[in-house]
């Protein structure tokens, strides 16, 4: 019998074998390798995963990897609003540190940042500055490479 520590070593070293492969052949019912996928795998996994995978071709463990080192923002329309205010928000205030301070009073930090928060991609994604996304079981996820 193959240990968990024998089993995690051919998934490092070889592209070949997956957590999943060796989750269905340990699968006691035998029970067709699609319905098994849909019925044990899916559930577990998450949106944001899948849509990053979708948008890259890479496997369901590195997308994940990529998302928690921030290497990819995944995120819904609100999220991703959120996120961009909050970038936005930093660069009013470096706009008002360079400004000078005779003409503060006419700038209007709201405009500015909606007028930032317009191209997203600028904003969350130094990469290449471009918005991506992809819609994973109805929902819009923009994925921004960093």
């Amino acid at each position: 019998m193959i240990s968990e520590e024998q089993i995690q070593d051919l998934i490092d070293t070889n592209d070949s074998y997956t957590k999943e492969f060796f989750v269905c052949q340990m699968n006691p019912d035998n029970i067709d390798i699609e319905v098994f996928y849909t019925e044990c795998i899916e559930p577990d996994l998450e949106e944001d995963v899948l849509a990053l995978m979708q948008h890259t071709g890479e496997n369901y463990d590195d997308c994940a990897k990529y998302i928690e080192d921030e290497a990819y923002f995944v995120l819904t329309e609100k999220h991703a609003e959120q996120k961009a205010r909050e970038y936005a928000e930093y660069y009013v205030d470096e706009a008002l540190r360079e400004m000078p301070q005779h003409l503060e009073r006419y700038f209007d930090s709201e405009l500015y940042i909606d007028d930032l928060i317009e191209d997203r991609g600028v904003l969350l994604a130094p990469y290449d500055g471009n918005e991506h996304y992809e819609e994973v079981n109805g929902t819009t996820y923009y994925i921004y490479q960093q």
